[in-house]
């Protein structure tokens, strides 16, 4: 494994607007005349790698979580860029997926999407059918005891570097399987979460997590973050050992879901671990309303989120403006320590 340093040192403050002026209505003609294939600014530079990499990649972290607070929200480019960071350092990773993910165009929007790269002497964990779509590239290790919608599951090496996809796996108890193999034959495990599933930041899976917010959520840039601050809020909870005790906290041993938090009749609320948090936006509006505070006994750090400016083809892109909003909505959320990184325009905003 290579020896990376325990501390990065980073700038104590990058100035940042207070507020970004937009305009009110970009002037867009009403229809794109585009040619089939777009070529989008999806893949992430070497300086967006380095500064990603600089940030997550400290000595001890061997399993990584990277989660998008919605669709489309460049959970791929960041995994590629930790891939890059990783391979400037001569330091083998194994890949492993919650969802589906490699596919070259999107299943939701019939967008095309970065395909996910495995350099030579990298291993994943896979379904067989796309194991075996590989051809002499991929070279099939074992079979594990995993089975998901697509056949048996197994672990592979690439001999080659190749484009490849990955299987979801469905179930916490497998994917701590086949993160188990992985870390058995390489220094790092990437997982690549799910926007809809927080298992990827269970204390088990990861020991830090990347998360992707995109402007393609909705709209506006403002409105596409707001999507994003219940993910954000989960994942940088509080810890219980940070606040006060007390007796009339109600525990939760299970999920914390909307329903659930309607009958908390206390003003502290602890869940285990903070991948159980799933409340949405109407559900962490009502905890502001009546003062109540969310901790968890347990929580993977956050050491990056990825702001990714991206929307559709043709449609204008500020990324330094994406990047300041989404900056500010970290801090809002509890996460003023955490670096917001634009993995593709090499920016960063602390």
């Amino acid at each position: 494994m290579v020896d990376l340093p325990a501390e990065v040192a980073l700038p104590a403050e990058v100035a940042l607007p207070a507020e970004v002026a937009l305009p009110a209505k970009l002037d867009l003609p009403a229809k794109l005349d585009l040619p089939a294939e777009v070529d989008l600014p999806k893949h992430p530079s070497a300086a967006g790698s380095r500064l990603l990499g600089q940030a997550v990649l400290v000595a001890g972290v061997r399993r990584v979580a990277v989660i998008g607070a919605g669709k489309n929200a460049g959970k791929t480019t960041a995994l590629l860029a930790l891939c890059a960071a990783a391979s400037v350092e001569a330091m083998a990773v194994g890949l492993v997926s919650v969802g589906l993910d490699g596919e070259a165009r999107d299943a939701w929007s019939d967008a095309s999407k970065p395909q996910v790269r495995l350099e030579k002497d990298g291993w994943m964990v896979t379904a067989l059918p796309f194991a075996t779509a590989a051809g002499r590239a991929l070279q099939i290790v074992a079979t594990l005891p995993i089975a998901t919608a697509l056949g048996p599951t197994v672990l592979a090496r690439a001999r080659a570097p190749l484009h490849v996809q990955l299987c979801g796996i469905g179930h916490r108890q497998d994917l701590l399987a086949a993160i188990a193999a992985l870390a058995a034959q390489v220094p790092l495990v990437l997982v690549d979460g799910a926007y809809h599933r927080q298992m990827a930041a269970h204390p088990q899976v990861a020991q830090a997590i990347v998360v992707a917010v995109g402007a393609i959520a909705a709209p506006s840039d403002q409105d596409a973050v707001a999507l994003a601050v219940p993910t954000l809020r989960a994942l940088l909870v509080g810890l219980a050992g940070d606040q006060p005790e007390s007796a009339a906290t109600y525990v939760v041993s299970g999920a914390l879901t909307d329903t659930v938090l309607a009958r908390c009749r206390s003003k502290s609320v602890l869940v285990r671990d903070s991948s159980r948090i799933l409340l949405s936006q109407a559900g962490w509006a009502a905890a502001d309303r009546q003062g109540i505070t969310v901790v968890a006994s347990h929580a993977v750090p956050v050491r990056a989120v990825v702001s990714n400016p991206w929307r559709q083809p043709g449609a204008a892109i500020d990324a330094a403006a994406f990047l300041a909003q989404v900056r500010a909505a970290v801090n809002v959320c509890g996460g003023a320590g955490v670096p917001v990184i634009d993995v593709v325009a090499g920016l960063r905003a602390d």
